[in-house]
């Protein structure tokens, strides 16, 4: 399926929504082509390679093999890096890796909203900045006051693109349910039309 597909489910609601690991918008990737990777993504989390600390890595590990790292800036320089290395993304898809660092550079460090940040760039909205910062020690770790203007303006030009992914998601369920009907209808007639020959 396309990218616009991707975007709809079945009943033609719009999959850009808040979750973690929503699918990427189109629209905010503009002409990237990441080659033969995937759109680049970053988890953040407890227990990942045992750590118990939290930490950042790869959600796709078949593209970015790396482990996970505390510090975020470990995982974007690999990730743009390889982009270039490995999977011979375009100039497009560099640049907007680059942003994407810059965004979580400007986060507090060591907390989920890095990783948020840097996914956002690439139009995929996680919220893991609700995830609680885990020291090395085990012990919690406050989560910082407020967000970036970075991330502030990112987020805002995302959800002013999601009424027109809601829509064009009605419309393309609208139009498939019109052609699942024309076509059980042509299907219902046929052995009539046949009977009627006989």
């Amino acid at each position: 399926t396309g990218a616009a597909d991707e975007e709809c489910d079945a009943t033609g609601a719009d999959n850009t929504s808040a979750d973690a690991g929503a699918a990427a918008d189109p629209a905010t990737l503009g002409d990237a082509d990441f080659g033969s990777c995937s759109t680049p993504e970053i988890e953040f989390g407890v227990g990942f390679d045992g750590r118990k600390e939290t930490s950042f890595q790869p959600k796709d590990k078949t593209s970015f093999n790396h482990g996970s790292a505390q510090a975020i800036g470990i995982i974007t320089q690999f990730i743009c890096d390889t982009l270039t290395n490995s999977c011979k993304a375009n100039q497009a898809a560099k640049d907007l890796c680059t942003k994407a660092q810059a965004a979580a550079a400007a986060e507090a460090p060591k907390q989920g909203i890095d990783a948020d940040a840097f996914n956002l760039v690439f139009g995929i909205t996680t919220k893991f900045a609700d995830v609680q910062a885990i020291d090395d020690q085990g012990r919690p770790v406050a989560a910082a006051a407020r967000r970036s203007a970075t991330f502030d303006a990112l987020r805002a030009r995302l959800n002013r693109r999601q009424p027109v992914r809601r829509a064009a998601c009605a419309t393309a369920a609208a139009s498939s349910s019109a052609a699942a009907t024309a076509a059980a209808s042509a299907t219902a007639s046929a052995p009539a039309a046949a009977s009627s020959s006989t």
